[in-house]
């Protein structure tokens, strides 16, 4: 029975690290996390995939419950990782699902503030 609390649900310290840095209930951004982030993504190509995926799934919360914080967090982590990070990173923040995604933010339907439709709208250009 305990083999089955190490299974593929136990997340590993470098998501750890990146549910961390976008936790809305951090009083503010931890630029020391969010660089330590970026040189993981840096030194180990397949990394920037794992980041991506885990961004994708904090962009998709629900600004509701959760709070638009964790997803102006997630943001913060996103452009820094978009500006210190390669190739690899940037293929992947390419893919059409990750858009998708992405421009989700912006959704009518979420009402997004101000400040997130600003930061999404400078990001893409």
């Amino acid at each position: 029975m305990a083999s089955f609390f190490r299974g593929p649900f136990q997340s590993t310290p470098f998501q750890q690290a990146i549910e961390k840095a976008t936790d809305g209930n951090q009083p503010s951004e931890d630029w020391g996390l969010i660089m330590r982030i970026c040189d993981h993504v840096v030194m180990h190509e397949d990394s920037a995939k794992e980041a991506v995926k885990i961004i994708r799934k904090r962009l998709q919360i629900n600004p509701v419950t959760s709070g638009w914080r964790t997803i102006g967090l997630t943001l913060t982590l996103l452009e820094a990782l978009t500006k210190n990070c390669g190739k690899s990173f940037h293929l992947q923040i390419a893919q059409k699902d990750f858009l998708k995604d992405f421009r989700g933010v912006l959704a009518p339907k979420n009402s997004p503030p101000a400040a997130i439709q600003e930061k999404v709208l400078g990001m893409i250009q």
